[in-house]
């Protein structure tokens, strides 16, 4: 087959020439591409403009006089394709799909392993040029390869398979871009596809993504104002794209400073073009917390934290006591104890286990352990000593204080170990002195701790004047109020100090002045949060927001309340079905899975390796057979980043073959006895390490989950007398596509007379009749038919007579086939490298065998390599 573009570069050539004059008339097809490039320059991107006119036409057709799939795109020479029937092409093709697979994971990657699994790849799409993914491996192998001919030759094809394929597209459109020679140049062919006439052709998601690489290229050639112009322009085509949305968060920080509303509505949009960025959701909001906006900034701290404990990762102390601080500023003082309860309990644990693990003669006893209390960091236990202040039982606050001592101690005291800097140890003993200073406590605890930074490093100026004020304040009221009011400008805990001063000798009015000036002063500190509770407590009534916290809390509030609910109710966003066509497949058939990811959201998911839907998913397969039990093979990765974005409530669905991966091994080595398989999938899987097994475990992490297929039957055969003779009836008569088939059966009936548990046994002279029959069909069969044969054939020594005619075959294609099954035979590369055929194949005359086993002859070397390394590691 050949491929041939509706429309011929001459004519799109032609298109771009000034118009005819004279009153010439234009035909449809030059009218219509003479508008698509109304202003690019001639004749100098005249190859690129083809190229992507031949992009925006991805219409491509078989001429009509040829059949369908005679030749692939990039067509392999070594195959003959007359005489085979699509099925067995079909059936070949997956299995170079499955060798492909073989060889790119093999370890280490060599470059002969990948030039030999782009060989196959070749051979796959030419047996079935339908097959997207093999075309996809291609693809990644060419470019890893850096085989632009050959990107040219996938791209098309996929296009052709995948027109909804937004991912391809953009990237064969850059790919076309590329050869344009400046950046002026892609700016212009860029700025055309954008443009309104051709946006419903491109797509605003690939046009965004365009605008964000040519963005790049113009912030590499310094041009500040054009990068700032494209991001402007991807974020205009789509709002949901992260990467222009980060890009431009990145440069427009000012924002920060001059336009709280602003970057709050930034931040906003970054985290709902990636609801799964739990970085995005702090930032967000600490900021909000700085503002004064504390049931928005307890919004998204809560958020984050639920983020991260779907992603099965610790959200942190810090997270935990932000949180709890935000939450107790917005009046939720029940909520934020149980974030630090909840910080308490875990910390125990570790603790605990820590403990529980040293050495024998140190092991406390069970009970011991249990009782065992892990010290808090000294930001959760200040906050602690902030809520414990609002207590009816004042031994609650005296027991708090007291752990805040110890904390503060405790960290001190490893700090010194670590011949921390001073400033260090004296900044976290500064803040508990403070918290004794504000929190009442009692005045030798205050003493101790200020002699003890005063060992360390001498207290600031300012500090050492308050910490001077409040020590007159225990003698002299009157001359410490004096003292505080000019500190009060500067610093917090003054403030607070004063405030109380003036409470106390009944000076309401003037406390609250105190201490409203320090709570609008900071009001995301600390102190701060703590001078506007005294206020509201004073006051008996809430506090109302500022102008600029009532306004970003209109922003945060403009966010669906259903992306509360997402991080522990994924579903609500995305989920998937996954299906088999058939659940009941022939013998040698295909294994189909469906694949559908579905966004319940009323805004587009993107689909990439940052979120919220990774591009990767893993299947494992879970293989039954009768009589039989296989060994569980390794996860299946799949690609399901065809679509740059998941468009508001819908969907996109990817069909992938079993047989492609190491399942349609593992079904080829007993096919008469059937097989059941159980397919389960993990959508946006999390790694991580069993604490048991110590192994590498998959889970479902924020915005997944894990599905599973119903049953599928792989239909066996069952073996009479009367079958027998009707396959060997068939093989012998004549030269079917189907005879590939009934001999690849009747070699496993051979095969099965040595196993133990062989439901059907034969006699001696019957089972050699059978093997006779095949090593006379052999020679009759087609170059496909004899290549698929060879990899599902069984070892035996009963078959011994047909590996030896197959093995002595001069077909390239049945040499790299026969290769293959010495590696799947010899895992060990010392003992495959050791066999006939891979010395046969390092001097065979065909490149593409002697490439093969040129990869035998890498890996016995590496292993080689690894081994004396490791001999040579060990000795003294």
């Amino acid at each position: 087959m050949r491929w041939r573009p509706l429309l011929s570069p001459h004519t799109i050539t032609s298109a771009l020439q000034p118009p005819p004059s004279g009153g010439a008339t234009l035909s449809g097809s030059e009218a219509r591409y003479r508008g698509l490039f109304p202003r690019l320059p001639m004749p100098r991107l005249a190859p690129t403009l083809i190229s992507l006119a031949l992009y925006l036409c991805p219409v491509w057709c078989l001429t009509t006089d040829e059949a369908a799939g005679d030749v692939s795109v990039a067509a392999s020479k070594e195959i003959q394709l007359q005489g085979e029937s699509q099925a067995m092409r079909n059936r070949l093709a997956a299995t170079m799909t499955r060798y492909a697979r073989v060889l790119f994971g093999s370890d280490p990657l060599s470059i002969e392993g990948l030039a030999s699994g782009t060989e196959f790849l070749i051979d796959a799409t030419t047996l079935n040029p339908d097959s997207i993914m093999a075309w996809s491996m291609l693809l990644d192998a060419a470019i890893l390869t850096e085989r632009d001919d050959l990107i040219e030759q996938v791209l098309p094809a996929l296009v052709r398979l995948a027109p909804d394929d937004t991912a391809i597209r953009f990237e064969r459109l850059w790919l076309s871009l590329e050869r344009s020679p400046t950046v002026d140049a892609k700016a212009a062919m860029i700025e055309t596809l954008v443009s309104e006439p051709n946006l419903g052709v491109v797509g605003p998601t690939v046009a965004s993504a365009l605008c964000v690489r040519l963005a790049m290229l113009e912030r590499r050639a310094g041009d500040k104002e054009r990068f700032l112009y494209w991001l402007d322009r991807a974020v205009e085509l789509n709002s949901a794209n992260y990467e222009a949305m980060a890009l431009l968060a990145g440069v427009q920080y000012e924002l920060e400073f001059t336009d709280p509303v602003g970057w709050t509505e930034l931040l906003l949009q970054l985290y709902r073009s990636n609801p799964a960025d739990s970085v995005t959701a702090v930032e967000l909001g600490l900021y909000l917390l700085d503002m004064g906006a504390y049931s928005a900034a307890s919004r998204m701290l809560e958020l984050a934290r639920n983020l991260a404990a779907a992603n099965q990762v610790d959200p942190g102390g810090d997270l935990d006591a932000d949180l709890a601080i935000a939450l107790w500023a917005s009046q939720r003082t029940d909520d934020a104890k149980q974030v630090l309860k909840a910080r308490q309990l875990q910390m125990n644990r570790f603790f605990q286990n820590a403990t529980a693990s040293s050495d024998e003669e140190e092991r406390l006893s069970p009970l011991e352990v249990a009782s065992l209390v892990a010290p808090a960091p000294p930001k959760l236990a200040a906050i602690t000593v902030l809520m414990a202040g609002d207590a009816t039982d004042p031994m609650e606050l005296t027991d708090a204080i007291g752990e805040m001592i110890r904390t503060a101690n405790h960290v001190d005291g490893l700090r010194a170990a670590a011949d921390a800097k001073p400033s260090i140890r004296v900044g976290t003993l500064r803040r508990a002195l403070w918290l004794l200073i504000t929190m009442n406590g009692s005045q030798g605890s205050i003493e101790d701790m200020a002699n003890r930074i005063e060992q360390i490093q001498p207290l600031d100026t300012a500090s050492q004047a308050i910490y001077d004020a409040v020590k007159l304040s225990w003698t002299d009221t009157s001359a410490a109020e004096t003292a505080l009011k000019p500190l009060t400008k500067e610093s917090t805990v003054a403030s607070l100090v004063l405030a109380a001063l003036l409470q106390e000798r009944g000076l309401r009015r003037e406390s609250a002045t105190v201490l409203l000036e320090a709570w609008q002063r900071s009001p995301g500190t600390v102190m701060g949060i703590l001078a506007g509770h005294r206020l509201s407590k004073l006051l008996g009534v809430a506090l109302p927001m500022g102008s600029t916290a009532i306004a970003v809390t209109a922003v945060i509030d403009s966010l669906p309340e259903v992306f509360n609910r997402l991080p522990e109710s994924p579903s609500l966003a995305v989920t998937l079905k996954l299906n088999s066509p058939e659940e009941s497949v022939p013998v040698f058939g295909p294994v189909i899975i469906e694949i559908t990811v579905l966004n319940h959201l009323a805004e587009p998911l993107s689909i990439s390796a940052r979120g919220p839907i990774l591009d990767l998913m893993i299947l494992q397969a879970d293989l039954d057979r009768p009589h039989d039990n296989p060994q569980p093979g390794p996860p299946i990765f799949v690609d399901i980043g065809q679509l740059l974005q998941l468009p508001p409530h819908g969907e996109h669905t990817i069909m992938i073959d079993l047989r492609n991966t190491w399942v349609g091994a593992e079904l080829n080595t007993r096919p008469l006895l059937g097989s059941t398989i159980n397919v389960d999938a993990v959508l946006n899987p999390q790694f991580y390490t069993g604490a048991v097994s110590k192994k590498a475990a998959v889970i479902p992490g924020a915005f997944g989950g894990e599905y599973e297929t119903k049953e599928i039957r792989i239909d066996g055969q069952r073996v009479s007398d009367i079958w027998i003779n009707e396959m060997l009836g068939r093989i012998r008569s004549g030269h079917s596509s189907d005879d590939a088939l009934s001999m690849a059966l009747l070699a496993n009936v051979v095969f099965e007379q040595d196993s133990p548990e062989g439901s059907f046994p034969l006699l001696a002279d019957r089972t050699n009749e059978i093997t006779a029959a095949l090593v006379e069909a052999w020679p009759r069969l087609g170059q496909i038919s004899q290549s698929w044969l060879l990899s599902t054939i069984p070892y035996s020594d009963r078959l011994r007579s047909l590996w030896n005619i197959a093995e002595r075959s001069t077909d390239p294609m049945v040499k790299r086939v026969a290769l293959m099954r010495v590696a799947e035979r010899f895992p060990d590369p010392a003992q495959a490298i050791a066999e006939p055929a891979v010395a046969a194949g390092l001097a065979s005359d065909a490149s593409t065998v002697r490439q093969l086993a040129e990869w035998f002859e890498a890996r016995s070397q590496f292993a080689a390599e690894k081994d004396f390394g490791t001999a040579s590691e060990s000795k003294p």
